[in-house]
């Protein structure tokens, strides 16, 4: 059956192509779509109407040009090509035609027919293919509780080791400690006790002042 293969070649730039005495292979289109994650391209797939049967020459004439032949020679290929064809179906019942589809005759007055739907005829979207995209999943990295706590305590140990050496109160408890002639006397404790003070508020604030500047560096 060659007429078959120049039926396709036709419908690649016309949206209908009769084959006189069968039927007409018209074009459906299908726009662009998205179903889930799979974006699929424009179409235009095959469907057969068996009502549409009359000549009108689109087919006859390509024949005629393709083979070099008159168009009377052609028009007589064509009914041969169909008697060939429904004889075909007469005994087997289901035949398939390649880029087309599947004839099936369920009796003598019921053809039906199914798309080849893999055959995209829309010449717009050549080469287009389905795809699927996978939604991307942002990941966070959390640092776990321990890990907060191991990074806290490094933080606290290093700030320690170097404030520790001027660590006020323990300066102050040696200077009133290497002092005990002077605190015999009530005033000169009061006044020692008093001096101490005033040093251990100022040195309070200065490292208050430098821990501060050690966490905002963090």
């Amino acid at each position: 059956m060659t007429i078959f293969k120049d039926i396709v070649d036709l419908l690649h730039n016309n949206d209908c192509v009769i084959l006189p005495g069968f039927g007409a292979f018209v074009l459906k289109k299908k726009s662009a779509s998205v179903v889930g994650n799979e974006f699929i391209p424009p179409s235009k797939n095959v469907s057969f109407n068996s009502m549409l049967k009359e000549n009108d020459g689109l087919l006859v004439k390509q024949i005629s040009r393709t083979r070099k032949i008159s168009y009377d020679n052609a028009f007589s290929l064509v009914e041969e090509e169909v008697k060939s064809f429904r004889n075909k179906l007469s005994k087997d019942l289901i035949v398939e035609v390649k880029s087309l589809g599947i004839f099936e005759l369920k009796d003598q007055n019921n053809l039906s027919f199914n798309p080849d739907f893999s055959i995209n005829f829309d010449s717009s979207s050549f080469g287009l293919q389905s795809f699927s995209k996978e939604p991307l999943l942002k990941t966070v990295k959390r640092e776990s509780k321990k890990d907060l706590q191991f990074v806290s305590s490094s933080i606290l140990k290093n700030a320690a080791i170097f404030i520790f050496p001027v660590n006020p109160l323990y300066d102050d408890f040696l200077m009133v400690k290497s002092k005990p002639v002077e605190l015999r006397s009530m005033k000169n404790r009061n006044k020692i006790v008093k001096t101490s003070i005033e040093r251990i508020i100022k040195k309070k604030l200065t490292i208050k002042f430098f821990l501060f500047l050690i966490w905002s560096k963090l």
